[in-house]
């Protein structure tokens, strides 16, 4: 495990239309991070099981 620093940066995406048959919304919130010099984007589907971002975030 590295001591390295996390960065975040939180983005909402805005839609014009739904995107698919189960959900409705048109916002959907995510996040961007940075550690080690790897990156990665949490894009969760709540529809669909998965936790906030802000739920993943914290964990």
């Amino acid at each position: 495990m590295t001591d390295a620093p996390i960065y975040v940066h939180e983005y909402l995406l805005r839609s014009g239309v739904a995107l698919n048959a189960v959900s409705m919304r048109r916002v959907f919130a995510g996040a961007l991070i940075c550690v080690d010099g790897g990156y990665g984007c949490v894009h969760p589907w709540p529809e669909f099981g998965d936790a906030p971002v802000e739920e993943q975030l914290r964990r």
